[in-house]
């Protein structure tokens, strides 16, 4: 631990989970959850996921993701409130 703040915190967690299929080679997925510090819910932290995948070849299993991940937290400590990660990956399914 030996962080600012060592203490544990309780956490309630609400969210939701969307994935569509435009058609048989794109999918959407989009995840959102919020968690509240169950003591005061002014406090808490919030993740978001967005997910985009193209299957580039249906035979080989060779896709194509590009995923977006936002992590806001509203008691930073000394560091910025949001972090947001992205990524593309080639994948191939055997």
């Amino acid at each position: 631990m030996n962080g600012p703040d060592d203490r544990v915190v309780p956490e309630a967690v609400f969210g939701f989970d969307y994935a569509h299929s435009k058609d048989d080679f794109q999918t959407w997925q989009i995840q959102f959850e919020y968690f509240p510090d169950w003591t005061d819910f002014t406090e808490f932290r919030i993740e978001a996921r967005v997910e985009w995948e193209v299957i580039l070849d249906k035979d080989y299993g060779l896709s194509l993701k590009m995923v977006g991940i936002d992590r806001y937290d509203s008691t930073p400590i000394n560091r910025k409130p949001n972090d947001l990660t992205y990524s593309i990956l080639l994948s191939w399914k055997l």
